[in-house]
């Protein structure tokens, strides 16, 4: 286990061209799990890279427990990475995938055998034991190459890349096996980086947006990308004696006059009863989803999302429409969170 910091860090894609990552400073605890979120191109996997020693680094430090590691060679680090495109080797049985890191560390048959059976049936893998990799689906090919990880003898640190994204239902007993060691996992999704993570890193452009537990993300969040992140309404609005003004409705508030001002509104803070403004919104024809998320829309919203991008067309609500054209919902006003619109940060 160990400590990984990084001091103003900025790090290079794979040819070595300009810095994908700009001046990152954070921390990971030893034996912390830190989930790293953020849109495609956001430079998460570029991250990793840098960590385990396979991205230049022109510009900053990394400290592991204490000494500057920024120029050690990857095998120095004593970092174990489960890469996003998970290919095995092809010339070996699933079996034999598994035990090479193990033979590759001199250890003896029968706890190279032991260890192989344990893995391969915390990750599904026994019935696939004497198959080759082009027998397995993607699913089970990514928890192959996971499982290469895990069966060798414990690293310092765990970089997963996106580890189970074909396998959602495994991210528990995963979180058990690593449990204790020092984690960077990587994932597109803000649901999945909340459930895992002790904290959340948040990317976007190379660039840290914030930092925290995932209860200061959903509560606090610091700017409209970070809250964006998850299932979230946009509306404009505006501030004037004691009233917050949006299109589909007026709230009180005890915040500053203001105009313009984004205003976001999680699904969850729409209710069908419960203390706060009620509203009437109008019921589409999507239907509830699995996650009894539903999209409502109000008459002044089209016009709206029409003369800004930054606007939501429809609201989501966690609510059921019951077979109705016209859905009351209450909306609490200190639920709602306020943007600056020029520069997206939180107010």
């Amino acid at each position: 286990m160990s400590r990984i910091e990084l001091d103003e860090l900025s790090a290079c894609a794979p040819d070595g061209t300009a810095p994908v990552l700009h001046e990152i400073s954070l921390a990971v605890e030893d034996g912390e799990l830190l989930t790293v979120v953020g849109p495609s191109g956001s430079g998460k996997t570029t991250l990793l890279r840098a960590l385990i020693g396979l991205a230049d680094i022109p510009v900053g430090t990394l400290w592991l427990d204490g000494e500057d590691a920024t120029d050690w060679a990857p095998a120095e680090r004593d970092m174990a990475m489960v890469f996003q495109d998970h290919a095995p080797y092809p010339h070996l049985r699933v079996r034999d995938n598994l035990a090479l890191p193990l033979r590759l560390a001199g250890l003896p048959a029968a706890e190279v055998a032991e260890r192989v059976r344990e893995v391969a049936d915390r990750l599904q893998l026994t019935v696939h034991l004497d198959r080759w990799p082009n027998q397995l689906s993607g699913g089970q090919r990514q928890r192959l190459a996971l499982g290469r990880v895990l069966a060798r003898p414990r690293p310092a640190a765990y970089l997963l890349d996106e580890p189970l994204s074909a396998d959602p239902e495994l991210r528990g007993r995963l979180r058990a096996m690593i449990a204790g060691t020092t984690t960077v996992w990587v994932t597109p999704d803000i649901a999945e980086a909340a459930v895992i993570g002790d904290r959340v890193a948040v990317l976007r452009d190379g660039r840290l947006k914030q930092l925290g537990t995932p209860q200061d993300l959903a509560e606090r969040p610091a700017s409209l990308d970070v809250a964006a992140l998850a299932p979230l309404t946009v509306l404009p609005g505006s501030i004037a004696d004691g009233s917050l003004r949006l299109p589909i409705g007026t709230l009180p508030t005890d915040r500053p006059d203001r105009d313009p001002v984004l205003v976001g509104i999680r699904p969850a803070d729409l209710r069908p009863d419960g203390d706060g403004v009620r509203l009437t919104l109008l019921a589409g024809d999507d239907g509830v989803e699995p996650d009894g998320t539903v999209r409502l829309r109000h008459p002044a919203l089209a016009r709206a999302a029409a003369e800004n991008p930054a606007v939501s067309a429809e609201i989501l609500a966690r609510v059921d429409p019951a077979g109705r054209r016209a859905v009351p919902v209450v909306l609490d006003p200190a639920r709602v969170l306020l943007f600056d619109p020029d520069t997206g940060a939180a107010l």
